[in-house]
């Protein structure tokens, strides 16, 4: 016959108090016990982490072992209150991104940067100021050399050229910024510099002499503007480098930013940076558009603003830029001085060597070199086929900007976290192929229209926008905290060299075709001919490179980290990609020296038809 309940419990109670004290300290719990998940507090039992039974229970005190005897309901059980499915669920549960704090992942800390607050504004509102100039600069610079000072198309380009010259250094202003902070800080004291140098050399501009137009009412009102206009070169050059300085400390402060940011939310920062500059460069193009598009700069206007005036605003807005980064923009200050110099490099070598470098490098060329087809005699298709003008030519530049500040906005929006490799491809695709119907429509004269091209042109813009903030994203996505200016410079100026590789190839590649396959003007069969297969070839060189690069591209952000955590250090490939990089800048530096030059300004390697 079993013991009763009572009988039982009055039994453990008396073997328990026989039993020696215990040397462990109250409620420390042996893993060799059976009863590890109860807590052990006066010889009661109670589960851990369980809620109250939802059923009744009996109302005596329950000591040691559950009793024998059978009861109306029985006791819900450890497994029971830890285990049962819910009988309503009340709602949705949050996924799991949802939960995360928003610094999950972050390569610095501090969390999410407000850029709109008077503590960090002066960032965005420089990227506005940058994007202002280089909307105008360009703007302003052809049309002054080539038809206000009349110069020879080979000078005017060899001028261009002198402007874009300091953005093939841009690795090294970078490194700079990066390797020798002022006064503890790396980024403010150098865009100080930047808007200092620029407005000096535009109040330098503005107050001397300025040449009179070339042309005035239609007749020639200064002969000699082409040897007086020798002036304002040294000046855009000079001023050119001021205002890479400033970019390239503006952009390792919006890389610092950006890896504030957990790994869901990295980009938002970029994004909006991206929309800063290119509303400043639709404002700048604007301006220049508007004020100076008389007949002396080849627009249509009757008036235009004097150069004095459009020097003296620039040196103002730069101004305001110093005064901007002075009381709305913070910098984190440096724990100690700066770092040898040989040190600094073989950090930068560290970064060079990883397979994530390597393979981004590549990457980033091969796709810079997609959008690099295009259709040699555009210039031309808008002069003669659709009777375009300054005007209209400007108006292009202000929607491809429009184009940029949507995809930007879309991808902040809804696309900051989907794949790359798909979100490339695709866009890159849809801008190809909406553009090819309406170019051969123009090229056939079935519908020439200067409206329509545009549209063309801001739509297939806007997928190329796309493909190249995906680019920018995964640059900032690997550049190496510490050196964020040197890297990030490094990986965009290879970029910028696909352009010098992609130039040299159409001029070289267009010297052994017959001078009249290109002339537009005469609009013959053989000419649609010519034309119709550079659109195709565009179209499928750049789907072919797409295809053959995807699969260097990462997928997303955590892709790029496992690469860069688990890609085996090679030393022949980074010296090897390395090596072509120093190649092709020593290429692109010589050919823009030669075109700067008369008597090489016609070579192709320059840029040029053929010296005969």
């Amino acid at each position: 016959m079993y013991p009763t309940s009572h009988q039982y419990q009055y039994q453990q109670q008396q073997q328990q108090q026989q039993q020696p004290p215990s040397r462990r300290a109250p409620g420390i719990v042996l893993l060799e016990e059976t009863d590890l998940y109860h807590n052990h507090n006066e010889f009661q039992d109670s589960h851990v982490l369980l809620s109250e039974p939802e059923f009744p229970v009996q109302q005596h005190a329950r000591i040691g072992r559950p009793s024998l005897t059978v009861s109306q309901y029985s006791t819900s059980t450890g497994y029971h209150g830890m285990y049962r499915t819910p009988l309503e669920v009340i709602s949705k549960p949050a996924s799991s991104v949802d939960t995360l704090p928003p610094h999950y992942g972050a390569f610095r800390s501090g969390g999410p940067v407000p850029l709109f607050t008077g503590q960090y504004s002066g960032l965005v509102l420089n990227y506005l100021i940058l994007g202002f100039f280089n909307g105008a600069f360009p703007a302003l610079v052809y049309p002054l050399f080539s038809s206000y000072l009349n110069y020879t198309p080979y000078q005017a380009a060899a001028a261009t050229s002198l402007m874009d010259f300091g953005w093939y250094f841009k690795w090294f202003l970078g490194f700079f910024t990066d390797a020798f902070p002022i006064n503890r800080q790396r980024r403010k004291p150098y865009i100080y510099i930047g808007h200092g140098i620029f407005m000096t050399f535009m109040i330098a501009m503005a107050c001397m002499h300025q040449v009179k137009p070339y042309m005035k009412d239609g007749e020639i009102y200064n002969a000699n503007a082409t040897s007086q206009g020798v002036r304002y070169v040294v000046p855009v050059m000079f001023s050119s480098f001021a205002h890479l300085l400033r970019t390239v400390a503006c952009e390792g402060l919006m890389v610092e930013f950006a890896h504030r940011e957990g790994e869901f939310e990295r980009g938002r920062t970029s994004c909006i940076i991206v929309m800063m500059r290119f509303c400043g460069e639709i404002m700048g193009n604007l301006f220049v558009t508007m004020l100076c598009n008389s007949e002396e700069f080849g627009g249509d206007f009757s008036w235009s603003m004097p150069l004095a005036w459009m020097f003296g605003i620039f040196a103002i807005i730069a101004f305001v830029g110093i005064v901007l980064t002075r009381f709305c923009l913070d910098e984190e200050l440096l724990p100690s001085g700066r770092q040898r110099v040989g040190t600094q490099l073989r950090h930068i070598w560290r970064f060079i060597e990883q397979r994530a470098t390597s393979q981004i490098m590549i990457a980033a060329f091969l796709i810079s070199i997609a959008l690099g087809f295009k259709v040699q005699e555009v210039a031309a298709i808008n002069k003669h086929w659709l009777n375009a003008n300054t005007l209209a030519l400007n108006l292009s530049r202000i929607f491809n900007a429009v184009s940029y500040v949507m995809a930007a906005l879309a991808i902040k929006t809804w696309f900051l976290n989907t794949n790359w490799r798909t979100t490339t491809l695709v866009g890159l695709a849809i801008g190809a192929v909406i553009a090819l119907p309406i170019e051969l429509f123009t090229v056939w004269d079935v519908v020439r229209s200067s409206a329509l091209w545009l549209v063309k042109d801001h739509l297939s813009s806007l997928f190329e926008a796309v493909v190249w903030i995906i680019r920018m994203l995964i640059i900032v996505e690997v550049a190496e905290p510490g050196y964020e200016a040197s890297t990030y410079g490094l990986l965009t100026a290879v970029c910028n060299l696909a352009n010098v590789v992609m130039g040299s190839a159409y001029n070289i590649a267009f010297a052994s075709i017959d001078p009249e396959l290109s002339n537009v003007k005469a609009d013959t069969n053989r000419v649609r001919w010519h034309i119709t297969t550079e659109m195709l070839v565009k179209l499928i060189g750049r789907l072919v490179f797409m295809v053959l690069v995807i699969r260097l591209v990462p997928r997303q952000k955590r892709h790029i980290r496992e690469i860069k955590i688990l890609g085996t250090p090679n030393l022949i490939l980074p010296i090897a990609v390395f090596s072509f990089i120093c190649l092709i800048f020593a290429a692109a530096l010589t050919s823009n020296i030669l075109a700067v030059f008369e008597s090489t300004s016609c070579l192709k390697f320059a840029g040029g038809s053929g010296c005969k």
